[in-house]
């Protein structure tokens, strides 16, 4: 169950990065939150993963800044390991993208897939993108408040 659940997070962290072309995702919590809102906005609504799936499978918990999920963050660092992700510092943010191993990767994915759940998924790089990380934050404390209890940043985000 527990791989299973990780070769699911897998898929969609590539997917997530291999769309826009392979555009880079700057930030952890920007990872974070486009990976929320992939398995909530499209994965849950699109009826691919039930919300128990959800929960179950990405098990995001409230954290200092909004949802967060450990096996995200543990499945990323195996595909860092696998050779399908770089990871890299530039001007104290993360970036993520893909490797060549990783594009071949994104492409094998991207065939088992319908192009209506990619197109969403570059619609969600590109709004995050536009929205930075305070707007993507905004929307997603808004949407889904029982992930900010333990947020250090709520007031600062929602103007409070």
């Amino acid at each position: 169950m527990k791989n299973r659940n990780m070769e699911e997070i897998k898929k969609w962290i590539i997917l997530l990065l291999g769309a826009d072309n392979g555009r880079p995702i700057r930030g952890k919590l920007m990872f974070q939150k486009e990976m929320f809102i992939l398995a909530y906005d499209i994965l849950q609504k699109l009826g691919i993963l039930s919300k128990e799936e959800v929960e179950r499978i990405f098990n995001f918990k409230p954290h200092y800044y909004g949802p967060y999920s450990k096996k995200i963050e543990d499945t990323l660092n195996l595909l860092q390991q696998q050779g399908l992700v770089k990871v890299e510092k530039q001007d104290d943010v993360i970036i993520y993208t893909l490797t060549d191993k990783g594009k071949n990767e994104f492409k094998k994915v991207l065939d088992k897939q319908g192009d209506d759940v990619i197109k969403l998924i570059e619609k969600l790089k590109i709004g995050s993108e536009r929205l930075g990380y305070k707007g993507l934050l905004k929307y997603v404390y808004i949407n889904y408040p029982e992930f900010i209890d333990r947020s250090l940043i709520k007031d600062e985000v929602l103007g409070g």
